[in-house]
Formats: structure tokens, C-alpha cells, sequence
């Protein structure tokens, strides 16, 4: 199930982003994107739920400061 904070690919638009909140009150839940794939165009775009798809977290490699 698609949560807040989950990374997604927003199918129609071929965008990457996260979502930062959703609206359920509805049968077919919004969800409101912030598109992160790039930095040239950065902005927020609602999406219906079945146009997404979950995405597996970015996983960042911990700091040796050794």
C-alpha cells in the first residue's frame, strides 16, 4: 500500500517522486506528489492511486569516518 513518504513512479507522466500526502476521504484516493527526478522541474502534481506505482526506497550507503 502506498503511504506518505513513499517514492513512486507516477505512470502517465513517467516522473519519479514522493508522495507528501494523500487524500482517502474519496473511494479512489488522491495522492499529492512531489516530483524529485530532477531539478529542473521541481514541483507538486496530484495523481490518482491507480496511476502509481511503488517504488523501492533510495538506500544511502552509511559515512566510514574512520
Amino acid at each position: 500500500m502506498i503511504a506518505e513518504y513513499s517514492k513512486v513512479l507516477i505512470k502517465s507522466m513517467n516522473r519519479i517522486g514522493t508522495v507528501v500526502e494523500f487524500d482517502d476521504r474519496k473511494t479512489d484516493a488522491i495522492h499529492l506528489i512531489e516530483l524529485t527526478d530532477t531539478d529542473a522541474d521541481d514541483r507538486m502534481v496530484w495523481a490518482d492511486a491507480d496511476d502509481l506505482e511503488e517504488l523501492p526506497p533510495d538506500v544511502f550507503p552509511a559515512i566510514d569516518e574512520s
